[in-house]
């Protein structure tokens, strides 16, 4: 049991490393299709009472688009307010 066990955690340890020696490609791709940069501008939409966008729609990112979802689903204004901070929405 117990060598099954120390071969576990190296499996483990083995998988753990090659994670960590992945470094991120610079040249992944966070922008938006068209269908997501619509989708995107409906949900901003939906609060445009408060804020409106301050960047163009075509930088927005994926993160950005998540975080209106989060807001979209959960209400959490917060959501609004990381997106101020970083300069994707402006209180109107």
């Amino acid at each position: 049991m117990d060598a099954k066990l120390k071969e576990h955690a190296a499996a483990l340890e083995t998988t753990l490393t090659e994670k960590g020696n992945q470094v991120p490609s610079q040249d992944e791709d966070y922008t938006l299709s068209a269908k997501q940069i619509e989708y995107a501008l409906l949900l901003i939409e939906k609060v445009k009472d408060e804020f409106k966008l301050a960047i163009e729609p075509s930088n927005l990112t994926i993160k950005d688009l998540n975080r209106l979802i989060a807001y979209n689903r959960y209400k959490n204004k917060g959501t609004l307010v990381n997106l101020e901070k970083k300069g994707v929405l402006t209180r109107k």
